[in-house]
């Protein structure tokens, strides 16, 4: 079962435990935004240092996920201490 197999399968679950209390108080309303944008989702996500300027990419997925290990490779400065 891939990712999104199991993100469908777990959104079910959770659609069908609101509607059973539907006919209750609705504390939660449908929202017409969806959580997934239609089409593509793979590419690189651009992180920009406003400090200095500088760019780096870091690779999103398929799935339309990035790896937090992936901000790793991005640089930064020496750190310096206010003292």
């Amino acid at each position: 079962m891939d990712r999104a197999d199991f993100s469908r399968g777990r959104l079910a679950v959770l659609s069908s435990h609101l509607a059973a209390g539907a006919g209750e108080a609705a504390a939660l309303e449908r929202s017409p935004v969806s959580a997934a944008a239609p089409g593509p989702r793979a590419g690189a996500l651009v992180v920009v240092d406003g400090r200095t300027g500088k760019r780096h990419e870091v690779k999103v997925s398929g799935d339309g996920t990035v790896r937090a290990t992936d901000f790793k490779k991005v640089p930064c400065s020496t750190l310096v201490s206010a003292n």
